[in-house]
């Protein structure tokens, strides 16, 4: 369960505290051998900004923090520019698929003993509209998280099947 709490304070230690307290609360009622709780911490610096986008800046901060051992993490200038490029590439990435814009590339395995090519590895690269490519480092992480990297291993499968026939 993702819960949004909206709280008041001077600084993110503050909070932090205030947090910590809460959680050792629930504790004396509650034993668990894992940490618990997750926190997404979203630092409102305009009070009519939209809620939907500080609730989403908090939900992704929490999701990230789930990956440190710290239990939380704050929607920073980092996380900002994480958040906008996989909000970018998500809804490009069917459209990719479609359009052929993701490429395999085979890499040799070589057989050091014979010094012969005994195999490959297709590896992909996705190449935008624009002709930038984007690393695979930028979006494959992002498949997996969202469950669709299935979709790129069909994809390379097919196209790997594909070089094969012809």
């Amino acid at each position: 369960d993702n819960f949004l709490c909206l709280l008041r304070g001077e600084s993110i230690n503050e909070i932090m505290i205030r947090l910590h307290d809460n959680e050792q609360k629930i504790h004396q009622y509650i034993t668990f051998r894992s940490r618990l709780f997750h926190y997404g911490i979203y630092v409102v610096r305009d009070i009519h900004e939209n809620l939907r986008k500080m609730r989403a800046y908090a939900m992704f901060a929490g999701v990230n923090a789930c990956s440190n051992n710290k239990g939380f993490a704050v929607f920073d200038g980092l996380l900002a520019k994480r958040y906008a490029l996989e909000n970018s590439i998500l809804p490009l990435f069917s459209h990719a698929l479609k359009n052929n814009e993701i490429r395999v590339y085979y890499q040799p395995k070589i057989d050091s003993r014979l010094d012969v090519i005994a195999g490959s590895e297709a590896l992909v690269r996705w190449t935008l509209p624009n002709g930038e490519v984007m690393c695979p480092s930028h979006f494959i992480d992002l498949l997996e998280k969202n469950s669709l990297i299935v979709l790129l291993d069909f994809y390379v499968l097919r196209k790997v099947c594909q070089h094969i026939r012809s």
